[in-house]
């Protein structure tokens, strides 16, 4: 099965299918077969540019929301969310942001009550939510629609405090992050396919 992650030569290219077993392999799933992931995915890039930026790449696609050829909203797997920290567009975009990684959590984050505001007027923010039976009230840095990455890592430590066993890592591209929730184990084998490196969310 891990015959997969053996180190490849610079010459040797990963087909995309090869690309989307491995994941597969490692516990990431997709929320339609092989084929329509495939699709969809070279609706927006070609095959050769998944092949030459492996898994990176792929990751960043399978989380994002995108635009498939009808038009409709699809994401194309539930463990994965990739988007623009360039966001702050509304009032109510960090609620979005915690109800997505508690989302990634499926279930071992009970975070309840979520509730934020952005006042782009008087260039405030905050963000109130329950987890445990407490009550967190937290201002927010504002940073024009830029989203405050220090929430983030707050919401990563309190993952950790509620699961010993999993936590958030995360790997920027550009003005692009990517997210999973994730195993020490798989977060050592997401690692060893790809250049660039996922880090602990803290």
């Amino acid at each position: 099965m891990f015959n997969f992650f053996r180190k490849k030569s610079k010459e040797t290219k990963i087909s995309l299918e090869n690309q989307i077993e491995v994941l597969k392999d490692i516990g990431i799933s997709f929320t339609t077969d092989d084929s329509g992931v495939v699709k969809e995915l070279l609706h927006h890039f070609d095959r050769e540019t998944y092949e030459d930026d492996p898994y990176s790449l792929l990751l960043s696609m399978i989380g994002s929301d995108l635009i498939d050829e009808n038009d409709n909203e699809v994401r194309l797997s539930k463990d994965v969310w990739s988007f623009d920290t360039e966001c702050v567009e509304n009032e109510e975009i960090y609620s979005t942001i915690i109800n997505e990684l508690v989302s990634l959590t499926r279930g071992k984050l009970q975070m309840q009550q979520v509730k934020s505001h952005v006042d782009f007027d008087n260039e405030d923010a905050k963000v109130s939510f329950i987890l445990d039976d407490q009550k967190y009230e937290w201002e927010i840095h504002f940073e024009d629609d830029w989203i405050d990455f220090n929430l983030l890592r707050k919401i990563g430590e309190l993952a950790i405090r509620s699961d010993k066993e999993n936590y958030f890592i995360h790997f920027n591209d550009g003005q692009n992050l990517t997210i999973l929730y994730t195993s020490k184990v798989k977060h050592k084998l997401i690692n060893g396919l790809i250049k660039d490196r996922f880090s602990k969310l803290v």
